[in-house]
């Protein structure tokens, strides 16, 4: 038994370096703009982490819903959610990205994201206005290999403010079967 932890946390490390990896890749072809670029971003709140969506991503915003549950789904997918007769994975970012235990409150917003991966929702806590960011004089681009989904950082009014990129938080190996199931 104790050789099937071992080997499935290896696993687990490989498939997240699997997931970084292409993350990485996909973001030098993405974000490979010309100097100068502007990217309309979305900006929002995930508890006190500030940050935005290139817009791009972004479908539509809907207020929080019942959701049904997902068996055996990884406990940041917080079950579906169907709107207008679709099926969509709901993902709460704030518990995937750091240790809050997953949930959905009255409060929260659900922005729809649709990528090349397919569409989810995404659970925000706020969702602020649609700004311009040019990419040569605001925005920084960073390599993080521990945090794939961070493609950049920007200031804005004297706050700073991550760009996450939707298929990099999308592009996880428990999510990807999700996905596809949903008909996304």
């Amino acid at each position: 038994m104790g050789g099937e932890v071992e080997l499935q946390a290896e696993v687990d490390a490989l498939r997240a370096r699997l997931t970084a990896l292409e993350a990485r890749l996909h973001k030098r072809h993405k974000h490979g703009r010309p100097p100068g670029a502007e990217v309309e971003v979305l900006f929002l709140a995930v508890g006190k982490l500030l940050a935005a969506f290139e817009l791009e991503a972004v479908s539509e915003v809907v207020p929080a819903a019942q959701l049904a549950p997902l068996p055996e789904a990884p406990s940041w997918v917080l079950g579906t959610l169907n709107l207008r007769g679709s099926t969509i994975p709901v993902v709460d970012i704030a518990s995937r990205l750091s240790s809050r235990a997953p949930g959905l409150g009255l409060s929260d917003i659900i922005v729809i994201v649709a990528t090349e991966l397919g569409t989810a929702g995404v659970v925000v806590s706020e969702v602020g206005a649609i700004r311009s960011v040019r990419l040569d004089q605001q925005a920084s681009f960073l390599e993080a290999p521990h945090a794939a989904y961070v493609v950049g950082s920007f200031s804005h009014d004297g706050q700073a403010r991550l760009l996450l990129g939707v298929p990099e938080l999308l592009r996880h190996s428990e999510l990807a079967p999700i996905l596809e199931r949903s008909g996304a």
